[in-house]
């Protein structure tokens, strides 16, 4: 598929890892691309509670290892979609076994098909651009009812937006998907300076095709 290693097990066989520690600084690794903030952990933790053993769940972006271990740990059957070739390639050192694919990749699969849970990690001012936007409206078509979704909001990209009126980040983001037709959660809470979007997709939502 792409290009990409085959890391396909049997339908309903979880993805398993063994160690995040599988591959050294030799490989290009440096230790902080194997750890997270912990108070970041522990809030992915808390989201993945409400999900059932091995559903499926899509990390958009790779931030560090500590992340898909936590979603490998808590029994879910990972994807990941990355941008930069450079962070695909540690991703696949560190977790070979989960099916991968670079974004722009002509005919990405991962985005035609539906997911029980979405993870977007480390939200990007880039993502409060209009086109951006448009495209975070959609985000809901990649969910089954009753999926989940969660944002990572890092502290640098947390400012006001100058075209709205001085809205946050968090703000605009929970709009969008408000209007797309999601249900916006309580949010969750780290020391670490994160803050987090968590929505629902129920059976009515969805946005025009």
């Amino acid at each position: 598929m792409l290009g990409m290693p085959s890391h396909r097990q049997p339908s309903g066989v979880p993805w398993k890892v063994d160690s995040l520690n599988r591959v050294n600084d030799k490989n290009g690794l440096t230790e902080a691309s194997r750890r997270s903030p912990i108070d970041t952990v522990e809030s992915v933790r808390q989201w993945t509670h409400g999900f059932r053993p091995e559903a499926e769940v899509l990390e958009i972006g790779f931030e560090s290892g500590a992340i898909p271990q936590v979603l490998i740990d808590a029994n879910l059957s990972l994807y990941l979609v990355e941008a930069s070739h450079t962070r695909l390639g540690i991703f696949r050192l560190m977790f070979p076994e989960v099916p991968s694919v670079y974004s722009d990749a002509k005919g990405c699969t991962f985005f035609s098909r539906t997911f029980d849970g979405v993870l977007l990690c480390g939200s990007s001012r880039a993502m409060l651009e209009p086109k951006q936007l448009a495209q975070l409206a959609r985000i809901e078509r990649l969910l089954r009812a009753g999926g989940r979704l969660l944002i990572i909001i890092p502290p640098q990209n947390q400012e006001a937006v100058d075209f709205d009126e001085g809205a946050s980040a968090k703000d605009v983001y929970e709009r969008v998907l408000r209007n797309s037709g999601l249900d916006i959660l309580p949010g969750l809470f780290d020391r670490s300076g994160n803050e987090y979007v968590s929505a629902v997709k129920h059976v009515y939502a969805g946005v025009p095709h």
